[in-house]
């Protein structure tokens, strides 16, 4: 509180009256004047504090969010459509077969496996680049964010390849007409893609989705972009992806040999 009764320096209240001074007014005024000096130095520290506290989270990484329809579509479409070259490499290999071309390549000192892989390798190759194709047109044309692990998503692309690769071998060798080869590879890779959610993230077949190499490769892509996970977030994906490709050419060079 201020001191209303300030100072007279050796004179009285009737002196001071007699000079015309009002001591009751001037104590006023000068506590309303204090009051004021003070109330402006207390605003101007708010407004315009000599220390200032910035608060920060404990950690610069921004908070993950929850991938958008967008975030779906374009690594659910990228893998959709390269599953359709099964179609392709079934029809390739079913017309060799009908040719005559197998026939003389085997009469030649060719493994089967040399043979198989290097049926599978350029469809892999080209799986690979349709969906480099797509994400880079998305980044280009819509902004889409590619994540901050370039080695991740590199990965991810060449399992998703190899799986293309494998499964397509497998169905190659498995089709015994031009009809089946036409109809088999289109038919498989629809329903795979239905039940993974690669076509709509709300339509999911659980327990069936897993099984596709189109969940793990959508989810493995979804992690790296939209999530910004790193290497590890996505090893159990590339791990489902290898396992789905080497096990189907396994399986392909097995019925290869039987057939």
């Amino acid at each position: 509180a201020f001191n209303t009764a300030p100072d007279t320096f050796g004179f009285t209240e009737s002196d001071l009256q007699e000079a015309g001074i009002d001591l009751p007014a001037v104590t006023k005024f000068l506590t309303a004047a204090i009051k004021g000096v003070v109330s402006s130095q207390v605003q101007d520290a708010i407004d315009d504090p000599l220390v200032s506290i910035d608060v920060r989270p404990a950690t610069d990484a921004a908070p993950r969010q929850a991938p958008t329809v967008f975030d779906y579509l374009v690594p659910g479409y990228s893998v959709f459509f390269a599953f359709f070259l099964m179609g392709l490499m079934a029809e390739t290999i079913f017309a060799e077969r009908v040719s005559g071309s197998l026939r003389r390549i085997f009469s030649l000192p060719i493994g089967r496996v040399p043979f198989l892989a290097g049926k599978a390798l350029p469809y892999s190759l080209i799986a690979m680049l349709q969906v480099v194709v797509v994400f880079s047109a998305s980044t280009l044309l819509f902004d889409y964010d590619l994540g901050e692990a370039p080695l991740a998503l590199v990965l991810l692309i060449v399992a998703t390849g190899l799986s293309v690769g494998g499964l397509g071998i497998l169905v190659s060798v498995l089709v015994r007409s031009e009809g089946q080869s036409n109809s088999i590879p289109t038919l498989l890779s629809l329903v795979m893609a239905a039940v993974s959610g690669a076509l709509f993230p709300s339509i999911q077949v659980p327990g069936l989705a897993q099984l596709t190499p189109h969940y793990w490769a959508v989810q493995g892509f979804l992690n790296v972009t939209a999530l910004h996970g790193d290497l590890f977030d996505i090893l159990p994906n590339l791990g489902a992806l290898m396992a789905i490709a080497l096990g189907a050419f396994v399986l392909a060079v097995w019925r290869f040999r039987h057939a």
